[in-house]
């Protein structure tokens, strides 16, 4: 009998830090708590600086659907950088 796979949940995510208004950050995780607990706790990061999802949504193929928004917000993209884009 063949073991059934059990698939990973995936999530994409749009997360702002509370310093930071018009900037965000467009993501993907398989733990939603797990990335926003390490983005509070990067290196480097101010106490008063507070990361929290404006978005996110459970997805079937994470990494095309992060590949989709990013294409979409291009033209938001903050210059020389992938991951922050002005919202």
């Amino acid at each position: 009998m063949a073991k059934r796979k059990i698939k990973t949940k995936q999530y994409i995510y749009i997360v702002k830090a509370s310093n930071e208004t018009p900037r965000c950050k467009i993501g993907k995780t398989k733990k939603l708590d797990k990335r926003l607990k390490a983005l509070n706790n990067m290196t480097g990061n101010s106490i008063d600086i507070v990361f929290k999802y404006m978005f996110s949504a459970e997805v079937a193929d994470m990494t095309q659907v992060e590949n989709d928004m990013k294409k979409k917000f291009s033209h938001n993209r903050e210059i020389n950088n992938k991951e922050i884009y002005m919202l």
